[in-house]
């Protein structure tokens, strides 16, 4: 079996179509796992293989276990997955991967390309990460700055704790060999 890392991205040509999946699969008191790019499931009588791009809707009963790996390769081929109860009479929850729909990317654009609401988004960001502090009226140089700020204080604090000398980040873009070992270390 080949981890997450290893293994490449589909392209729409590559998956199966809409039409040719199966409308929903329902399975119960197994574990769920995957093999390349099928999923498993395994229970008393064995394991069966069952090609994740052939799913529309997973539907998991009582007993179930589902891996990590298998919901990754789920959702990479927009199958839907739905906890439901034994013989799908009850329905507890359901997802879908964010990335079948363009939805969340379009506001994300949206936003940038206003100046306005970009500086605006930052500031809500920071307070979140930082709520002692108020970034009203910070520009957006300036909000960087703080970030920078930050880092280089962090720097020195784990410097001095950890008695590795540090004389500030260096980094020459396209020489790697050019920092010390700790800038070595960082990039």
């Amino acid at each position: 079996m080949t981890t997450v890392s290893r293994r490449g991205t589909h392209t729409p040509r590559e998956l199966t179509r809409a039409s040719e999946r199966l409308s929903f699969l329902y399975l119960e008191r197994c574990t769920i796992h995957r093999d390349a790019n099928a999923i498993t499931a395994t229970d008393a009588d064995g394991t069966t293989h069952i090609p994740a791009a052939t799913i529309g809707t997973l539907l998991l009963g009582p007993g179930t276990r589902i891996t990590h790996q298998a919901m990754s390769l789920l959702g990479e081929t927009g199958a839907a997955v739905t906890w439901v109860g034994e013989h799908s009479v009850r329905y507890y929850a359901s997802g879908r991967a964010l990335t079948r729909s363009s939805t969340l990317a379009e506001a994300q654009a949206t936003q940038w390309a206003n100046n306005r609401s970009r500086l605006a988004v930052a500031r809500a960001m920071y307070r979140i990460r930082f709520p002692d502090e108020n970034p009203e009226g910070l520009t957006r140089r300036e909000l960087l700055g703080h970030e920078g700020d930050r880092v280089k204080k962090c720097y020195r604090t784990q410097a001095d704790r950890t008695g590795v000398p540090w004389r500030g980040r260096k980094y020459v873009p396209g020489d790697f060999t050019a920092g010390d070992a700790v800038n070595q270390a960082i990039t």
